[in-house]
């Protein structure tokens, strides 16, 4: 008697927005770009660029393609003032609580290491009052303290990763901007699409339109980061046509890996929904520990990775290989993660959405207080 197989199906899942591990896999994105900057900071070379570009890039990528799924659909469940409230307490306050850090501890700190003394720190030369100035609107302009740091393989800069947040929030403001017409907003999937597609020619032709800018390196970010984030963006608007399953993972991988062989200049930009793709059938797939879930630190992890991996080359930790070097960057990252979550990120986004901002604080009558809030 023969027996019939059952044909294999593969119906796929959709991401669900409440259960998912999109926290744990931005986490291990701000990780590998820890690793990457490693091979800088420790003297190590520039490591592996696979398609032209070295680990810490193609987690930024990953990056914007999650952020433009979840910003966009931040930005059609919000009226634009409310979104712009909640993207600026999301970004801003940590990003500035990272530059005063900066030049109150850890530059003090490398001065005082570089020099015997901290005698002529605020008055050496690229003073730290100058540093916070230059870069207060999230635009990098300046990257040293007072000459520090200085005597180590990657000298006179504190925090190479910042500089990506200009141009994640320029992305919010298009955003934001796009969606204030109801026509763009009824013919959604039309507009993001074609947005993407003309990004995606644009860097595509980046070099004439280099030359027509003057050479505008913004431009040329804003173009290359855009993509990413718009690709991101397609997969949201698409989001109801859209099922994720292995076939479709294999496919989009093996398309991806094609196409950025081929075509290296622009086909990562081209490929941002494939790879978005398997991010996101990633998250709804990967086991996310509970903890993880509720508290996201891959912002802070981000952001202080650079700074961390600097301060470990001051005390000469590169000398101990590239391994243990790296090993001790993030766990050294991983408390100033957690510090900034929890006295700055979450309490701002708790703020903007009228919830106590400290809610382990007991305070006398702050009852009523929380009750006002919470209605």
């Amino acid at each position: 008697m023969a027996v019939k197989i059952p044909p294999v199906i593969y119906p796929g899942v959709v991401l669900d927005p409440r259960r998912n591990s999109l926290n744990l896999i931005r986490l291990l994105l701000a990780t590998f770009v820890i690793v990457a900057h490693c091979f800088y900071t420790g003297g190590f070379g520039v490591g592996p660029e696979p398609g032209g570009e070295n680990l810490g890039s193609w987690a930024v990528f990953g990056f914007f393609i999650i952020s433009g799924y979840l910003i966009t659909g931040s930005r059609l469940s919000h009226r634009l003032g409310q979104y712009l409230t909640h993207r600026v307490a999301r970004i801003y306050p940590a990003f500035l609580a990272c530059l005063v850090v900066t030049v109150t501890v850890i530059a003090p700190w490398a001065y005082i290491h570089q020099h015997g003394t901290w005698r002529g720190y605020i008055r050496t030369p690229n003073q730290p009052l100058h540093y916070l100035v230059e870069n207060i609107t999230l635009k990098m302009y300046n990257y040293n303290v007072a000459g520090t740091p200085a005597n180590i393989p990657y000298p006179g800069v504190w925090d190479g990763s910042l500089w990506t947040l200009y141009y994640e929030f320029a992305c919010y403001l298009l955003i934001g901007a796009i969606f204030c017409w109801a026509a763009v907003r009824r013919h959604s999937k039309a507009v993001v699409s074609v947005l993407f597609v003309l990004l995606v020619v644009a860097y595509w032709q980046i070099d004439p339109i280099m030359v027509l800018s003057g050479q505008n390196f913004d431009v040329r970010y804003l173009i290359k980061l855009g993509a990413s984030f718009m690709g991101g963006a397609v997969l949201y608007v698409w989001r109801r046509q859209i099922r994720y399953n292995l076939p479709g993972v294999v496919v989009c991988l093996v398309v991806s890996w094609v196409v950025v062989w081929a075509w290296p200049t622009w086909g990562i930009q081209a490929v941002s929904p494939l790879l978005g793709y398997f991010l996101l059938w990633l998250a709804q797939v990967l086991p996310c520990p509970g903890v993880i879930r509720r508290q996201d630190i891959s912002y802070g992890v981000y952001i202080y990775g650079f700074w961390a991996e600097q301060i470990l080359a001051i005390l000469g930790f590169q000398r101990w290989g590239m391994v243990l070097y790296t090993v001790a960057s993030v766990l050294l990252t991983i408390p100033f993660a957690v510090l900034s979550w929890v006295i700055v990120e979450q309490p701002a986004m708790r703020r903007v959405r009228g919830q106590s901002a400290y809610p382990w604080i007991r305070l006398r009558g702050q009852r009523g207080q929380d009750q006002i809030g919470a209605s």
